[in-house]
């Protein structure tokens, strides 16, 4: 018997994403309140991770919240970080070791 694996790769292009919440019984009036929330938070998240995203919605009923989000991107945007530093003179001993002005360098990542 011969076996097969197939990998299918995902591709880079963004795609909607739809997040279905089952919740208990909810008073109808706090479903406005509640969808908004999580819109906000949701919004708030992608933002924080750097996700590129279209439109987002929420809507929900009194037993589920649901969010859609048009065109996620699958991958962060790319972050560059300059760090600025002692002088190579100063960050390094004579044995090329670091010195107490580079290690503290680090010290807050």
């Amino acid at each position: 018997m011969m076996r097969t694996t197939m990998f299918i790769k995902v591709g880079v292009d963004p795609r909607e994403f739809v997040l279905e919440i089952g919740t208990e019984e909810m008073p109808p009036g706090d479903v406005i309140d509640a969808s908004e929330q999580l819109k906000i938070s949701i919004v708030q998240m992608l933002d924080k991770q750097r996700l590129a995203h279209g439109e987002v919605s929420a809507w929900g009923t009194p037993r589920r919240l649901v969010i859609h989000v048009q065109s996620l991107w699958l991958k962060q945007a790319e972050n560059e970080l300059e760090v600025h530093g002692p002088p190579l003179a100063k960050a390094f001993d004579q044995q090329g070791n670091p010195t107490k002005a580079r290690q503290s360098m680090f010290m807050f990542e």
